[in-house]
């Protein structure tokens, strides 16, 4: 896979609304995670749609786990 093949698969799954400075995270046509800044130390994550990937449904529900003092993981939770 050559550097701009992988370029432009991220820039598919990747949008930032010009208006709000939202940008969404995409899996496939639906939207999969929102993140927006509110200020200059917080942002606001949000779990967008349903998703399938995989042949695995995940609903817009989030999970948060530490991943060391300055990472977390958000998941998705899979659906039920």
């Amino acid at each position: 896979m050559t550097i701009n093949k992988i370029t432009d698969d991220l820039a598919k799954c990747v949008k930032i609304n010009p208006y709000t400075g939202e940008i969404s995270i995409m899996c496939g046509d639906r939207i999969a995670f929102n993140i927006r800044a509110l200020d200059g130390h917080t942002i606001e994550i949000g779990g967008g749609n349903c998703v399938k990937d995989n042949n695995i449904v995940y609903d817009e529900r989030l999970q948060i786990s530490p991943y060391s003092y300055n990472k977390i993981i958000v998941s998705k939770v899979r659906y039920e």
